[in-house]
C-alpha cells in the first residue's frame, strides 16, 4: 500500500456496495449498450464514451460522457430523461470541456471549474478529466486520464490540489507514478478505521492512503468591485490562456542544394518548432522544401539517444526513440471532417538494429490497400496501408546531449508535388523518448496539440488524428 503525503489531498467516489455491503446483490438490468436500446422504453441512450456513473437515492443511474447531456435511467432499465447540461461531456478528442456543480432543484449552474491544459498542466488545468472519483468532506476528487487526480472545493469549485505524478513529463518511476491511462478512480472512507483510500485503476489497481482530508479548508471573504475596464482586462487575459485552435509553421524554400548528412546547416534560417517534456527530453523540428523534395530536420536532447531495441519496423513506435512528421493535403483549419482522408499520413524515422529506418502509415488509400490492424484489450485501429520507405535519404548523428536527424523525401511520395506557394497543409511533429534501456517508448511529445501523447495503448498510438494537427504553409 502507498500513502499520499500530507501536502497532497485526494478523493474518489465509492461505488455503492462495492466492498462492504452485507445485503445480497440486486438484480442487474440493461440500461443501454453504446446507444443500442432496441426494445426498451423511452428515448435511446446516446452513443458515447461513458466514463462516469452515479446512482441517486431513488436508484436512478446517471451516465456521464455524452457531449452536452446526462442520460438518466430508471431502475427497470427504461430511460428516465436525457438532461441537457451544457459544457459537460467529451470533446472531439475526448477531453471534458469543464466540470461543474448544479442546483438539484432549479438546475442552475452554481460554479464551473478546470481548464484544458494547453501544454503541460499547471495547477487547476487538466489533460483529459473523465469523471468524478468521489467526495470526502468538502473535497471533490476528479479523475484525469493522464494518471492524475484533481481536487476541488465542493462549495465554490476552487482548485485545491492534484495527486500522483504527471506521467506526461516522463518522470523517474516512483511510488506515486501510475503508468498507462488512469481508467477510473474511487475515493472512500473506511467504515471502521475512518481512513481515506484512493483506488486507481490502470495497468493494475493501485491503492493509496490519502492523508490530510480532515484538514479544514481555509476560505476568505470580501467585496469585489467590477467595472467595464476590469471585465475587459479579464476577458483579454482569458483569450491569451486559450488553447490555440491550430498552430502554424511556415515551410521555407531551400536557399540552395541540401546535403543530407546530419549537419543541419541548411536549416539555420528555418523556424524551429519546439517540443519539450523536460530539459533532457526535448527537441526542435524544422522543414524546408524545393520543387522535388521535402527536407526534414530534428535536433533532440535525449539522455539515452537513438535507443530503439525493436526488430519489427511497423511497430518501431513501441520500442524506443523515434522522430515523426504528420502530413495531409488538407489544412485542419478548413477541412470538413475530423476523420482522416486519403493523403493523411504519418512518417516515422529511427535507427533499428543499426540501420536507418523510415516507415509511412496511411489511414486511407483508394488503391492498393493492404490493411493493418493494431489491437489491444481496449480496442483496435485499422490503417489501409503501412510501408517501409526505400526512397528516403536520411542521416542520424549523435551529439554530446542527444542526436540530430535529417531526411529528404520526394514530394511525389507525400502527395504534395506541384502545390503552389501559399498552400496550407496539415502538419504535425512528434518526438518519442525511450526508457533508459531503449526497449520501449516511455514518453511522446506532439507539436500540433502542444502536449504529450499516449504511449500505453497500441490502437491509440497508431490512430491518425488530423483534427489535432497544426497548419503548414508552403513558401
Amino acid at each position: 500500500m502507498k500513502r499520499v503525503p500530507s501536502s497532497a489531498i485526494v478523493f474518489l467516489a465509492l461505488i455503492p456496495a462495492l466492498a462492504f455491503a452485507a445485503d445480497p446483490p440486486a438484480e442487474l438490468r440493461v440500461v443501454g449498450v453504446l446507444g443500442n436500446t432496441s426494445g426498451m422504453d423511452g428515448p435511446p441512450i446516446p452513443y458515447a464514451f461513458y466514463t462516469g456513473v452515479a446512482v441517486d437515492k431513488q436508484c436512478r443511474v446517471y451516465l456521464c460522457g455524452a457531449p452536452g447531456v446526462v442520460p438518466v435511467a430508471n431502475p427497470d432499465g427504461s430511460t428516465c430523461a436525457i438532461v441537457p447540461v451544457p459544457g459537460v461531456g467529451h470533446g472531439h478528442d475526448w477531453e471534458f470541456l469543464r466540470l461543474g456543480k448544479y442546483d438539484p432543484v432549479t438546475g442552475r449552474q452554481l460554479w464551473s471549474a478546470g481548464r484544458r491544459a494547453p501544454g503541460f498542466a499547471a495547477p487547476g488545468e487538466m489533460y483529459c478529466p473523465t469523471g468524478a472519483a468521489g467526495i470526502i468532506g468538502e473535497m471533490l476528487f476528479w479523475t484525469d486520464e493522464n494518471s492524475r487526480v484533481h481536487v476541488f472545493d465542493t462549495q465554490h469549485g476552487l482548485y485545491l490540489d492534484t495527486l500522483l505524478e504527471d506521467v506526461s513529463r516522463n518522470p523517474t518511476p516512483g511510488p506515486y507514478t501510475v503508468w498507462v491511462e488512469l481508467f477510473n478512480t474511487r475515493v472512500f472512507r473506511h467504515p471502521k478505521t475512518g481512513e481515506v483510500y484512493l483506488l486507481a485503476a490502470s495497468d493494475a489497481v493501485h491503492v493509496f492512503e490519502v492523508l490530510a482530508t480532515d484538514r479544514k479548508i481555509e476560505r476568505t471573504s470580501g467585496e469585489v468591485t467590477l467595472d467595464a475596464a476590469g471585465i475587459a482586462a479579464v476577458q483579454q487575459r482569458l483569450k491569451t490562456m486559450e488553447v490555440s485552435t491550430h498552430r502554424e509553421y511556415r515551410i521555407a524554400r531551400a536557399a540552395g542544394p541540401v546535403a543530407v548528412d546530419g549537419d543541419l546547416g541548411e536549416f539555420a534560417k528555418a523556424p524551429a518548432a519546439e517540443l519539450a517534456i523536460r530539459e533532457d527530453a526535448r527537441g526542435t523540428a524544422r522543414l524546408i522544401h524545393d520543387d522535388a523534395n521535402l527536407y526534414i530536420a530534428f535536433a533532440v536532447a535525449d539522455s539515452s539517444p537513438l535507443a530503439n531495441g525493436g526488430s519489427d519496423p511497423v511497430m518501431a513506435f513501441k520500442t524506443g526513440d523515434t522522430v515523426e512528421v504528420y502530413l495531409g493535403r488538407e489544412s485542419p483549419a478548413t477541412r470538413k471532417q475530423d476523420r482522416p482522408v486519403e493523403g493523411d499520413l504519418r512518417l516515422l524515422f529511427t535507427r533499428q538494429e543499426d540501420k536507418d529506418l523510415a516507415v509511412v502509415y496511411r489511414a486511407v488509400v483508394n488503391e492498393g490497400k493492404q490493411p493493418r490492424e493494431f489491437r489491444s484489450p481496449s480496442g483496435r485501429t485499422m490503417l489501409d496501408r503501412v510501408d517501409v520507405l526505400a526512397d528516403v535519404k536520411m542521416a542520424f548523428a549523435k551529439t554530446d546531449r542527444g542526436y540530430r536527424f535529417e531526411a529528404a523525401i520526394p514530394l511525389e511520395t507525400l502527395g504534395l508535388a506541384g502545390l503552389p506557394a501559399g498552400t496550407k497543409i496539415g502538419l504535425d511533429f512528434a518526438i518519442s523518448f525511450s526508457d533508459p534501456a531503449g526497449q520501449v517508448n516511455a514518453a511522446k511529445m506532439y507539436w500540433g496539440r502542444n502536449a504529450a501523447g499516449m504511449v500505453y495503448d497500441i490502437p491509440s498510438e497508431t490512430r491518425i488524428e488530423p483534427q489535432t494537427w497544426g497548419v503548414g504553409v508552403l513558401e
